[in-house]
């Protein structure tokens, strides 16, 4: 095999020719990630309806949904969680499945419930994990006006969850933008005491008048002929005018809530508080898509914060944790120990071989094998994160091994008076067998570990 490789040299340096600009080309197509993108098995659907107590949105909702999504092929477990205004449904699959595939008829079963959900009702979110899903930075956004009150600071969380969030997440190296930090609105109200007692009212009959008001009845499905129709029973309580309108009797008088207390909008209680420099902030948690290159979504994101900060000059846009200089440093750390090996181990061969050739030839298959590995990287699917890049070092070094040896057994059968070709093709042969079995009982010791079950053997499976 060796001979016959030597003696058609055109075809070997066109092969490896096209091997190496293949590897170039992939070398620029690689997704990079500090961990390999390894699937979670699995899926969360998140229920979205303001206003609607749990109990309604279980029976109306959630349900409906549960029942569908019950017959998800490979499902193991599912479970659901409903509060006051929005609900979680949890599947689980066995670790496996293609969580793709499972993931494409989650949505599909959802669709097809979507015909038995209230009209009203926002398509629930479907959200599929990965072990990429760590956010690559936070982005704060605050006000230039440090004196700003509370009011301002509520205009600022409803537009960056209505405009900010959503331009972000319409990129499409962007997986995910969570958003925290920000304060809603909420009703009030404040009754006069004065009048209460004169009319004989308590705080329970305010309630029960509030509670009364805002109820679901529920919802009927009434068929006429080959048409069905969904019909909604419900009183929400959705603005001020509504809580204002709403009627109480009391004895043989009937008065509305305005007549006996004050009703108007005030700073929810916050659940949790963001400072970014001493300044009240929203943050937003970008999560890449696990496709896409880190350098790619660093540049489109201050593309768009420039656009931000000309089109809103009263908000403040600053970055902070960037995971992409922890990445950054972490595979530059690996690449500086690769090629700090390499470049040891040349100086190494150069004063024991006492020839400058042979290490200049080993020097040079470095880079080139590495090159052309990143191009079976790219047609097997794997990324350039810490688990593969410890693997490439571990590759480097026995080919470095083997390479000396090899090398070595071909200088002595030059020694010995054979031609050059000659000695190539008897020196490797003589040599290739023991130097395979070498290279792979160094593999069998990491085999096991691509075997074992669940998500460690995923991410070793790069290595």
């Amino acid at each position: 095999m060796v001979k016959f490789l030597i003696s058609r040299p055109i075809a070997v340096v066109m092969t490896f020719l096209a091997l190496l600009l293949l590897g170039i080309v992939a070398s620029n197509r690689l997704p990079v990630s500090l961990m390999p993108d390894i699937d979670i098995p699995e899926i969360t659907v998140a229920v979205s309806r303001p206003d609607v107590s749990a109990r309604e949105l279980e029976n109306s909702v959630v349900s409906v949904l549960r029942r569908n999504l019950m017959q998800v092929q490979g499902l193991d477990r599912i479970e659901s969680e409903s509060r006051n205004g929005s609900a979680l449904i949890r599947l689980s699959f066995k670790f496996g499945n293609d969580i793709n595939l499972a993931f494409m008829e989650v949505n599909e079963k959802v669709d097809g419930a979507m015909n038995y959900l209230p009209a009203d009702l926002e398509r629930p979110r479907i959200i599929k994990a990965s072990a990429t899903d760590i956010p690559v930075f936070m982005l704060n956004i605050m006000l230039t006006d440090s004196m700003a009150g509370d009011e301002k600071f509520i205009e600022l969380s409803e537009f960056a969850e209505t405009v900010i969030k959503k331009r972000i997440e319409q990129l499409p190296e962007v997986g995910m933008a969570d958003i925290t930090g920000q304060i809603k609105r909420e009703i009030y109200i404040s009754p006069d005491r004065e009048k209460m007692n004169s009319l004989g009212l308590t705080d329970d009959d305010i309630t029960s008048a509030v509670r009364i008001n805002n109820i679901n009845i529920g919802n009927i499905l009434v068929k006429d002929g080959k048409y069905l129709y969904n019909l909604e029973f419900s009183s929400y309580l959705s603005d001020l005018n509504d809580v204002r309108d709403i009627f109480i009797r009391t004895g043989s008088r009937i008065i509305q809530m305005k007549d006996i207390a004050e009703v108007g909008l005030r700073e929810e209680q916050p659940r949790g508080i963001y400072y970014s420099d001493g300044k009240r902030a929203i943050t937003l948690a970008i999560i890449k898509e696990s496709t896409s290159k880190m350098a790619s979504l660093e540049s489109k994101m201050a593309e768009l914060l420039d656009v931000f900060r000309a089109d809103y000059p009263q908000m403040e846009f600053e970055i902070s944790q960037d995971q992409t200089i922890l990445l950054d440093y972490s595979i530059m750390n690996l690449w500086e120990s690769l090629l700090l090996g390499g470049l040891l181990a040349f100086i190494l061969m150069f004063f024991f071989l006492k020839d400058g050739k042979s290490p200049l030839i080993i020097g040079f298959s470095i880079p080139v094998t590495l090159v052309i590995s990143l191009l079976f990287f790219y047609l097997v699917g794997l990324s350039l994160n810490i688990i593969s890049l410890a693997g490439l070092i571990l590759g480097i070094g026995m080919m470095i091994d083997n390479s000396i040896v090899i090398i070595e057994n071909i200088t002595q059968w030059i020694d010995r008076g054979l031609s050059l070709t000659e000695a190539c093709a008897r020196g490797t042969n003589e040599v290739i067998t023991p130097l395979i079995s070498s290279v792979l009982v160094t593999c069998a010791v990491f085999i096991p570990l691509i075997f074992l079950s669940g998500i460690s053997g995923a991410l070793f499976y790069d290595q």
